[in-house]
C-alpha cells in the first residue's frame, strides 16, 4: 500500500484533519498509514477472513 493509495482513498478533510490532529502533514501521516495499515488489518483478519462479529465483540471487551 501506497501514500498515494492512501490519499486515494480517503477524504481530504479526513486527512487534513487527522494530520492536524497528530501534528503530522499530510504526506507524513499518509505515509505512517501505507506502513502500518496492512499490518493492522492482518492482525484484525486472521487468515485472510474478518472475525464474526461475535469474535470482534468480544475481543473489544478483553481491551
Amino acid at each position: 500500500m501506497s501514500a498515494e493509495q492512501i490519499k486515494q482513498a480517503l477524504d481530504p478533510d479526513t486527512l487534513a484533519r487527522l494530520a492536524s490532529q497528530h501534528g503530522l502533514s499530510v504526506e507524513s501521516l499518509c505515509q505512517q498509514l501505507a506502513a502500518h495499515l496492512p499490518k493492522a488489518i492482518d492482525h484484525l483478519t486472521p487468515d485472510g477472513a474478518a472475525p464474526d462479529s461475535d469474535d470482534t465483540a468480544a475481543d473489544s471487551e478483553d481491551r
